[in-house]
């Protein structure tokens, strides 16, 4: 370089191709090492979207999903009438086609209570808690409920969260999150259940199960769900280790980190 005439410092782009071509092929964590080096464009409200009127317990459904979960959206639409931030892991091929499918379903269609966020794919694993992230960055009210797109809410859940959130004083005065219990079916064909009476017979003849119960059971076990099954009211859980429960918070809480990619493991 010339006497006094420093060489301006290389841009991030050129930082980034630098760190990616010094990357150890062989290196048995190449690919999650490429990840998080890995830039991803995001478009933000990739359709039309109409902010939440403002409510002091409100409280907005944050997911993310990939394009083969797009028949998760009708159903979860019916099941949650309140606001939601989705954060989508599409080609820009698939950003398309996501756009055709919301314009010819009637049920998306007409919602605009649900914004939907775009990361467009680059490198071969999903960065799950990048699209996490994204999805609660937009949300617009005062309380999320950190949710994953493959389960449906009860359908009076979104009533029941905002008038637990206000009598909880959960945020405001308590420090503390808002356990939703969740559960599974290994059925393909499967009636939802309307009540807590018609959830506690399908546990009861076994076509319920606690979530992850025979993979996973320290996941969910602290919820306790012994006790809810008694239970009329919320009541206080102890947190323990490989606890991953789904919950109502703040929307300032910590995000998630981004380092975890792909699938379990990863809600740090």
């Amino acid at each position: 370089e010339l006497f006094g005439c420093p060489s301006p410092p290389p841009s991030g782009a050129e930082q980034v191709q630098r760190a990616l071509a010094h990357l150890d092929e062989e290196d048995a964590c190449f690919e999650f090492r490429q990840q998080q080096l890995t830039v991803h464009r995001v478009h933000l409200t990739f359709l039309p979207h109409e902010p939440p009127f403002p409510q002091p317990h409100d409280v907005t459904l944050v997911a993310q999903l990939s394009m083969d979960r797009l028949q998760m959206l009708e159903a979860l639409c019916r099941h949650w009438p309140g606001p939601m931030s989705l954060a989508l892991y599409l080609t820009d091929a698939e950003a398309q086609q996501f756009l055709r499918y919301v314009e010819a379903s009637a049920v998306l269609s007409a919602r605009q209570n649900v914004a939907y966020h775009v990361v467009y794919r680059e490198g071969p694993l999903y960065p799950v808690n990048q699209l996490r992230n994204v999805a609660l960055a937009q949300s617009l009210t005062p309380y999320v409920f950190l949710s994953d797109i493959d389960f449906l809410p009860a359908y009076s859940l979104y009533d029941y969260l905002r008038a637990s959130i206000e009598q909880l004083k959960l945020g405001s005065e308590r420090k503390a999150a808002l356990v939703v219990p969740a559960f599974e079916t290994l059925h393909y064909r499967f009636r939802f259940p309307s009540s807590k009476a018609e959830l506690l017979a399908l546990l009861d003849s076994g076509s319920l199960y606690t979530f992850r119960y025979h993979e996973w059971p320290r996941g969910h076990a602290p919820t306790d769900y012994a006790r809810w099954r008694e239970a009329q009211t919320p009541y206080r859980v102890q947190w323990a280790a490989d606890y991953e429960p789904y919950v109502v918070v703040p929307r300032d809480c910590p995000r998630y980190d981004p380092r975890f990619v792909g699938f379990g493991w990863n809600k740090v």
